[in-house]
This record gives C-alpha cells, sequence and structure tokens, in this order.
C-alpha cells in the first residue's frame, strides 16, 4: 500500500470544502503520523508465512477513518472503494480491489494480541483533531 496513489483530483475549493477538508487532513496530518509507527505495526507479522500481509499503516488508517465515521466494517470496506474523500484520505490507487472486511476484524484483534490497541486510540484523537482543523468541532 504504501505505494499507492491517488488519480482523484480535487480543487483547491473542494480541498476547502466542509465535506473534504477533515479527509485532506487526515491524508497530510494524520497518516504522516501512522506512517511513523509503520515499524512498530509491522512487528505484529512473521516476516514469511503464507500470503502477503495487508500493510497494517493502511489497515490502521481505514481503522481511524472508520471510527471517525462511525461506520461497521463492511461500510468502511464500501467507503474505500466508492467515496473518493476516503480514497483521498487513504491514498488508494484507481487500480484497488478491495479487501474483505473480515480483514478489519483480524487486524483489530492483532493489535489487541501485539498490545497495541492503543493505536486504534488515534482515531478519536484525530476526529477531534480533524473537526477542529476544519472548524468543524
Amino acid at each position: 500500500m504504501s505505494s499507492m496513489f491517488i488519480s482523484c483530483c480535487f480543487s483547491r475549493d473542494d480541498l476547502e470544502s466542509d465535506a473534504v477538508k477533515p479527509f485532506a487532513l487526515f491524508r497530510d496530518r494524520i497518516r504522516p503520523v501512522i506512517e511513523e509507527r509503520r515499524q512498530e505495526l509491522e512487528a505484529m507479522y512473521a516476516l514469511v508465512m503464507g500470503r502477503p500481509e495487508i500493510d497494517p499503516v493502511f489497515l490502521t488508517g481505514v481503522t481511524i477513518l472508520q471510527m471517525m465515521e462511525r461506520l461497521p466494517d463492511r461500510q468502511a470496506i464500501m467507503a474505500c472503494l466508492y467515496d473518493a474523500r476516503w480514497r483521498l484520505a487513504l491514498g488508494i490507487s484507481d487500480d484497488w480491489v478491495g479487501i474483505n472486511p473480515s480483514t478489519l476484524v483480524y487486524f483489530r484483534r492483532r493489535m489487541v494480541k501485539h498490545s497495541l490497541a492503543r493505536l486504534s486510540q488515534l482515531g478519536d484523537a484525530a476526529r477531534v483533531k480533524a473537526n477542529d482543523l476544519a472548524g468543524l468541532g
């Protein structure tokens, strides 16, 4: 996922709109904080075991946006597929085919198992920060 890009274009006015601004702020301010924790997140996975894991930085971002929007797993994945704001925030490419919603369940379990559940608490802080910065709080 780290090589993902977003080809969807938002105008400067779009990025400043109340509907898009929290997602642009997530991309610019929250996602880099998650990226800084990449090593800690990747440590939850075995180096070689079965199929490759889905990028834990991406899954953390999805989980935080999911909490911000208060969506169940299936709707969060649908937002990743069809909501341009989510695609912007997460850097999802046009050719991304999605993941099974149960992946989010297993990812959260893995976070708890590895005592990283506190990372998901970034979601509350992210929601407050994004809303404050967007003037929505």
